[in-house]
């Protein structure tokens, strides 16, 4: 579906059901494996920072 293609007042319906879906399917993996790597690393950061007994903040 091109852009070009659909009405000023349309269904949008259809064209947000393609969006988003590349969207997702794009983003997926990228949100599970690398925002819950950071996430994973900074826990393990603090975690040693507070059995090290450092204060310094991250």
């Amino acid at each position: 579906m091109r852009f070009m293609d659909m009405k000023r007042v349309g269904n949008w319906q259809i064209y947000n059901r393609q969006v988003w879906g590349i969207l997702y399917n794009n983003t997926i993996n990228a949100v599970r494996y690398e925002y819950g790597k950071q996430v994973r690393d900074q826990i393990y950061a603090r975690l040693t920072n507070a059995f090290s007994g450092k204060t310094s903040e991250i």
